[in-house]
């Protein structure tokens, strides 16, 4: 509960300061977001109808997985695996754009014309299902605590939030702070409608797996603003709730007219 009202302060805060000071100007913007946070609040729903969850899990293999072979200090297992999480994470992110199957979900993120801090929370169901499937793996292999996963989701969610807000920021500070941490410049290339772009800056947290693996892109997204989402989607099918839900699951078990 306190994950969520966190989490919740942060989107209103980010959100004011998005009314306050806009980076873009968003058209339809109620749409836009109701869109978005509806696809939020099926994917949360679907994960909390699930028969077991992260606990349950750490109790079933309680013992098992590498990190039980060797003694860590609780705060050295938790920032360990804050890090393996985000490495994790970064791949997942890359797969999602190199895999068709996946891709049919994740585009549904991408195809968002309106970038801003309800865009952090714009993924399909199918997708959540799958990453939440992934980290249960990796929970199992590696013998991570399941509070530990609770810390690293809600880090990374509140970077999602931060990065895909629509308010200006420093280009210098962004700059500055884009060696480390993803910022919204940093992000906000990997949302352009240019393939290139969009196959680059995967990282949500820590921004050194895009260094290291050579993934990174440089540019500025702001003078003038670039154009965002995918262009084989119209912004009208972009915002459609309908089109939203059904139109990866047509695709994935092609039966789209």
């Amino acid at each position: 509960m306190d994950k969520f009202l966190g989490l919740l302060f942060l989107y209103i805060v980010l959100q004011i300061i998005s009314f306050i000071r806009p980076y873009r100007k968003i058209t339809n913007y109620r749409k836009h977001i109701f869109g978005n946070l509806l696809l939020a609040m099926v994917s949360t729903g679907m994960l909390i109808a699930l028969p077991f969850g992260l606990f349950e899990l750490e109790q079933i293999f309680i013992g098992f997985g590498l990190l039980n072979l060797v003694q860590l200090s609780p705060l050295i297992q938790t920032i360990l695996t804050i890090l393996i999480m985000d490495f994790a994470i970064y791949w997942q992110h890359r797969l999602s754009h190199q895999w068709e199957f996946l891709w049919h979900f994740h585009e549904v993120h991408h195809c968002d014309p309106h970038l801003d801090v309800s865009s952090g929370l714009r993924f399909h169901p199918g997708e959540i299902l799958f990453s939440f499937f992934y980290k249960s793996v990796i929970l199992i292999l590696l013998g991570f605590k399941a509070m530990d996963l609770i810390i690293f989701e809600t880090l990374i969610t509140g970077f999602a939030l931060f990065n895909h807000s629509n308010f200006v920021f420093s280009l210098r500070l962004n700059s500055a702070l884009s060696k480390l941490i993803v910022t919204q410049n940093f992000h906000q290339v990997h949302h352009s409608n240019e393939n290139r772009e969009m196959n680059s800056n995967f990282c949500t947290f820590l921004s050194f797996w895009d260094y290291l693996f050579k993934t990174y892109t440089n540019k500025n997204m702001s003078f003038p603003p670039h154009p965002m989402g995918v262009k084989s989607i119209s912004q009208e099918q972009a915002l459609s709730i309908w089109e939203l839900f059904s139109k990866p699951i047509k695709k994935v078990f092609n039966f789209q007219s």
